[in-house]
């Protein structure tokens, strides 16, 4: 019994979130609470969506638009943000862990408490967001961050 459980559960999982991303290729926008560990949402359209406390962890968001987004306590570690424009979202708590944000956009994002621990920051944009540290904004930029 427990081989089939070890088995049948990692599909219905995957099966799962399969699902979830076709729903969000369709415009839902209510998303909180999900595990789509390695999703492929990248070039997606996904503005004014809410991933309140998601776990997109190694996720593909490349050249996704998350305009507007609510992404309080979301868990992007390892993910693939480079070129997604984040701009006007609220990203407290959210954790960028080894993220790759490479010119990724975070114009007047609310970034209060948020992670950034080995993260690619190369080129990313932070100008003009809120919520930042003096001591952060020394490491966003040392690490080629463009910030205030």
């Amino acid at each position: 019994m427990k081989w089939i459980l070890f088995f049948v559960i990692p599909i219905f999982v995957v099966g799962c979130r399969g699902q979830v991303v076709e729903e969000i290729k369709e415009g839902k926008r209510h998303l909180q609470h999900l595990n789509l560990v390695g999703a492929d949402l990248s070039g997606m359209d996904l503005k004014n969506a809410d991933f309140t406390n998601s776990n997109l962890k190694n996720c593909n968001l490349a050249k996704t638009n998350l305009i507007g987004s609510k992404l309080v306590s979301v868990n992007f570690q390892g993910a693939y943000l480079d070129q997604a424009n984040l701009e006007d979202t609220d990203c407290r708590g959210a954790d960028f862990l080894h993220a790759h944000l490479e010119h990724a956009t975070f114009r007047n994002a609310d970034l209060t408490h948020a992670r950034f621990i080995g993260a690619d920051l190369k080129k990313a944009d932070f100008r003009e967001s809120r919520g930042l540290t003096d001591e952060m904004k020394q490491h966003l930029a040392g690490k080629g961050a463009l910030v205030d």
